[in-house]
């Protein structure tokens, strides 16, 4: 199953991106239209990266928001499981195409060091005292500062979860999304097949499955994983 595909073409990025659940109706009308609703930010529901169309960059991640949306149903027992949810609800697959030099993301150092700065003056001169949220912010720079005319995306990283691990150097797993702010970027918005939906579901009870027979088997000790792995890269 490809998760992330990446083309570069004369300057440009090419890149498949995941649309986070939405229900077959709609996401067939999306299909046919090839249009998709843009998220507004607001007092009722900030949208963390301002107003736009939201992507994630891998389809595990889309499929985790909207388990992740309905973990209180699936607990009350409205689907038997995770898989249930996709007889209603479906992901979306759309490819969108941008110079890299139009996207402002928090990978660019300085594009996060300018960020910190705004929302910290921002926070300091409030009137009011409020506080600017992200998406508060995003949408100064794009509608205030003219930002929407020097970027056309906004891709930004965040943790959503830290290993258990506490000695581990891997401490963090990163989540990516995609917030299109210039919608004519996105292509060929399709529904993903049921086949890789089901893939989805049954992926995880292979990854433990796996383990555990590697488990039955023994891992030895310590000191022993230098002797077992070692020479196991490939050459030509």
């Amino acid at each position: 199953m490809i998760l992330l595909d990446i083309v570069k073409i004369k300057n440009k990025v090419v890149m498949k991106v995941y649309y986070h659940g939405t229900e077959i109706e709609r996401g067939k009308n999306a299909v046919n239209t090839q249009i998709l609703p843009i998220s507004y930010n607001d007092d009722r529901r900030e949208q963390w990266l301002g107003d736009g169309i939201y992507f994630f960059e891998y389809e595990n991640d889309a499929y985790w928001w909207i388990t992740k949306m309905h973990a209180y149903n699936i607990k009350k027992g409205k689907y038997s499981n995770k898989c249930r949810l996709f007889e209603k609800f479906t992901i979306l697959e759309a490819e969108i195409i941008w110079d890299k030099k139009r996207e402002f993301t928090n990978f660019n150092k300085e594009h996060f060091q300018m960020f910190e700065i705004i929302q910290k003056k921002c926070n300091e001169k409030d009137k009011n005292g409020d506080t600017w949220t992200e998406g508060d912010v995003f949408n100064l720079l794009f509608y205030e500062l003219g930002y929407d005319e020097i970027f056309d995306v906004v891709r930004w990283s965040f943790t959503v979860r830290r290993n258990r691990n506490k000695d581990a150097r891997t401490k963090h797993y990163q989540q990516v999304q995609i917030c299109v702010k210039n919608i004519d970027i996105i292509k060929n918005i399709e529904e993903l097949n049921k086949e890789q939906e089901k893939d989805f579901c049954e992926n995880r009870f292979l990854v433990e499955s796996k383990f555990n027979t590697v488990l039955k088997k023994g891992i030895g000790d310590k000191n022993d994983k230098w002797k077992k792995f070692k020479g196991r890269i490939k050459t030509n």
